[in-house]
């Protein structure tokens, strides 16, 4: 059945779904139905929609949502007046200015809903750019309405503000248990909006303090000597000191002793940072717990930053994404450490709440010539391509707005004394 859907689906391409009656089949008993005495093109489409609702057919929908560059939305695909059917197809028409799909394991990510009994499915990208031909084929019939399809997008970086881009579906081709294709209608009014407040380029006038890099393992070796004589303007470095919990030797990023004392040797200040996989409070203080074995008397001149960007987490309340927040760095700070939080402005935005904001800094993260995140922040990264002589890979650019290393080493935190002493 799939092939027979596939070849229906790419030949519909070529012409527009037939969803009422022919036109001329139409027009030949037209009558002057909206009353404004003469028979015109206004009573045609009169004629057309009461022809369609009488036969009641199955009705798409494609959901609208608003996003923040960088974000990732789910555009869902909706049935109502579904008579069951055993296969079909229909196209996903995407504005690749603003989006593309999202990919996992190199498959674009999607989904046919739960509701929807006995569904297997494909998804192909077709030879038009920035359209998806989406099939079904069903075991038994299906008969329930609700969610059909739901697929993920990325919203690009740098697409402008205070515009809406399209996401529509066209040529459904949908067949019954005896092969018979069902009538169906679609409402073509899937969008993405972008606030006019994540303008690029126009929120941000704030002077940096200091410029700097953050560097892990996937940076490999670095030969910090010419990090240095390349770029004389870095003045601070945030390091990954490891990921989870658990025994530290094994959670320890490989590289963050090396990384630690070759930019500690070539007089850099050094903060570091923390990737989380918790999802409860108790998971990120045993993260804070594995953190603090790693890092040992470690002195550190910028903060240490806990990095929460797991899409699990993304999905939680707020409440529950801060109980998790305030664990960790709870943790860290009993035992003498200056933390901060690391993650992106949308859920910056939408999870971490005021009360948070006043008890822990901020680092988010916004690869864009502006970042839309709405509180204060002590850094920004906004970049993941820099360039910098002694490191062979990409590296995170970041800027600074505080003198953390005053704040710190003054405060006695992060094992950090200062100069005088």
């Amino acid at each position: 059945m799939l092939s027979r859907t596939l070849g229906a689906a790419i030949s519909s391409l070529l012409m527009i779904s037939a969803c009422a009656a022919p036109v001329s089949a139409v027009a030949d008993t037209l009558t002057d139905l909206n009353g404004d005495g003469v028979i015109n093109v206004f009573d045609l489409v009169l004629a057309k929609r009461e022809t369609v609702e009488a036969a009641n057919p199955m009705i798409l929908d494609a959901t609208d949502c608003s996003a923040m560059p960088g974000d990732t939305v789910t555009m869902q695909i909706s049935l109502k007046n579904n008579p069951g059917f055993t296969s079909g197809s229909f196209m996903l028409h995407y504005d690749t200015a603003c989006l593309e799909p999202l990919y996992a394991e190199d498959a674009i990510s999607y989904t046919y809903d739960a509701a929807l009994a006995d569904v297997s499915a494909m998804v192909l990208p077709s030879s038009m750019h920035g359209t998806l031909v989406c099939m079904a084929d069903a075991s038994q019939a299906v008969a329930q309405d609700g969610n059909l399809f739901s697929i993920d997008f990325v919203v690009l970086e740098n697409v402008p503000a205070d515009a809406v881009y399209s996401v529509t579906v066209s040529d459904p081709m949908f067949y019954g248990a005896e092969g018979e294709q069902l009538t169906s209608l679609l409402l073509e009014k899937g969008s993405v909006a972008i606030p006019a407040h994540a303008a690029n380029g126009t929120k941000n006038n704030r002077k940096p303090f200091s410029f700097g890099i953050d560097v892990s393992k996937w940076q490999g070796d670095i030969r910090w000597d010419e990090v240095v004589e390349d770029r004389k303007d870095i003045e601070f470095v945030m390091i990954r000191a490891g990921s989870g919990s658990g025994d530290p030797s094994f959670r320890s990023d490989p590289y963050f002793a090396q990384n630690y004392e070759g930019a500690t040797a070539v007089g850099l200040p050094v903060g570091a940072y923390w990737y989380s996989y918790a999802l409860t409070p108790e998971e990120a203080v045993a993260e804070a717990e594995t953190c603090l074995a790693v890092l040992g008397d470690r002195a550190l001149q910028f903060p240490i930053a806990y990095d929460v960007e797991l899409k699990a987490q993304w999905e939680m309340s707020p409440e529950d994404f801060c109980a998790i927040i305030d664990a960790f760095c709870s943790t860290m700070e009993a035992a003498g450490c200056y933390v901060t939080v690391y993650s992106s402005a949308s859920p910056l935005n939408t999870l971490y709440t005021e009360e948070m904001r006043q008890k822990y800094g901020v680092w988010v993260a916004q690869y864009a010539p502006d970042t839309v995140y709405n509180g204060d922040y002590g850094m920004w990264q906004y970049s993941c391509t820099g360039h910098v002589e002694g490191i062979d890979s990409d590296v995170d650019m970041n800027y600074c707005y505080y003198d953390y290393a005053s704040i710190i080493c003054n405060g006695g935190f992060n094992h950090c004394t200062p100069a005088n002493e």
